[in-house]
Order: C-alpha cells, then sequence, then structure tokens
C-alpha cells in the first residue's frame, strides 16, 4: 500500500464493494470510480490543498505547526493536545515540497498510534 492509499484509508476513504458504478467511496460517501480517475483518491504527497481538505480535518484533536526553515526546509509538527500531563510530539520534515513533509508527519502518527 502506498503512502496516498494509506492517508486516503485513515481519512476515511473505503472501497465500496456492492456497487457496480463506483469502486470508492470518498469520506462524505460519495462514490468514486477508479477506471475514471486511475487514482480513485487526491495524490497528498503532491497537493497541499488536498491535505487541507481530506487529512486536515482528522487532526481536530492535535495542534498542527508548520514552519519553512532557511528558504528551503519545510518543517511540520504535531503534537497530541490533551489535558493530560503528556504531551507527545510527532515531526518531520522534508526538503521536497510541504505537502510531502505533513504526509510524512501524520503517517508517523498513524504508525505510532497502530493505526492503518
Amino acid at each position: 500500500m502506498d503512502k496516498n492509499e494509506r492517508l486516503a484509508r485513515w481519512a476515511g476513504w473505503s472501497e465500496d464493494k456492492d456497487s457496480v458504478l463506483y469502486d470508492w467511496r470518498d469520506p462524505r460517501g460519495e462514490g468514486v470510480s477508479e477506471s475514471f480517475t486511475h487514482y480513485p483518491w487526491p495524490r497528498f504527497t503532491d497537493s497541499l490543498n488536498a491535505c487541507f481538505k481530506w487529512l486536515l480535518p482528522n487532526l481536530n484533536d492535535y495542534q498542527v505547526e508548520y514552519r519553512y526553515v532557511l528558504g528551503f526546509l519545510h518543517v511540520w509538527e504535531i503534537h497530541e493536545c490533551s489535558e493530560a500531563t503528556k504531551r507527545v510530539e510527532y515531526y518531520t520534515q522534508s526538503m521536497d515540497s510541504a505537502s510531502e513533509a505533513l504526509c510524512e508527519a501524520i503517517l508517523a502518527l498513524i504508525e505510532n498510534n497502530g493505526q492503518s
């Protein structure tokens, strides 16, 4: 399973095995045909807009911070927001793109929480 598929499943995309017309359902329940799009969900690693539309709403319990350092380094930090004294921090950075760095941070969070 590639990064984009893992992120899509985490965001609520699911296979639609009962439908004749659609292969997948997006988080809003709308059908998406894989044969029409050749890729039934957005390419999150290439689109910061897709990340903000589909992924960030699932991070309501977290604080997300972004910094652009030295003019070329994208840094995302995801902090667990809880009233308990424990503060878990997930951190990643990428020189490639802001969307790829955000995806890596979310994937680290998913992996650390044992989600798929």
